[in-house]
């Protein structure tokens, strides 16, 4: 069995990370994608050096490079799991179309299902409700519910016409919301 040295696991560490990046998008995707960062861009033209030896040198040299970045905090590597539960953290915000959460595309979250941890009337009969996750939504129309909501309670919260959002509470009628932080 061929012994391996801890720079070429690190090596190969990286290549196992930047394999794990999502397949080859569609031209509409790859126009959409900001430029990668340029430590990255130096680790990936490593692969065209010939000579073997000098090609190590370069990757370990980068990976280095890469690791000392992430250290820094000037780079952050996240998988595709991470960019989606941040995106449902964020769900109910206007926010701008950033390309840190991979920009606006099909895989954006359209509804959140949960559970309530609290629940009270503010104001007219309205409700504000506290999830699970700590997000606090306020109900912002005149809809009467009939059963009032309590801790545990399942709802089920979706995007509506014009940027608003609607959310059932167990098989209640739907009530308009807003999500207040």
């Amino acid at each position: 069995m061929m012994k391996v040295s801890r720079q070429a696991r690190k090596v190969w560490g990286a290549l196992i990370m930047v394999a794990l990046l999502p397949g080859e998008a569609s031209a509409k995707d790859k126009k959409q994608l900001p430029a990668p960062p340029e430590v990255y861009v130096r680790l990936i033209d490593c692969r065209t050096i010939a000579d073997s030896t000098a090609r190590l040198a370069c990757f370990d040299k980068q990976v280095a490079e890469l690791q000392q970045a992430q250290e820094r905090r000037e780079l952050v590597v996240v998988d595709q799991g991470e960019v989606k539960e941040a995106k449902k953290g964020l769900f109910g915000f206007s926010l701008p179309q950033i390309k840190l959460f991979g920009g606006g595309s099909e895989e954006d979250v359209t509804q959140l299902e949960t559970t309530i941890a609290s629940a009270r009337q503010y104001t007219y009969g309205r409700w504000r409700i506290v999830l699970a996750d700590g997000a606090v939504w306020e109900q912002i129309d005149d809809q009467a519910l009939v059963i009032s909501p309590k801790a545990g309670d399942a709802i089920v919260i979706k995007r509506a016409a014009f940027g608003s959002f609607k959310a059932q509470i167990g098989r209640q009628p739907s009530i308009r919301v807003r999500r207040v932080s």
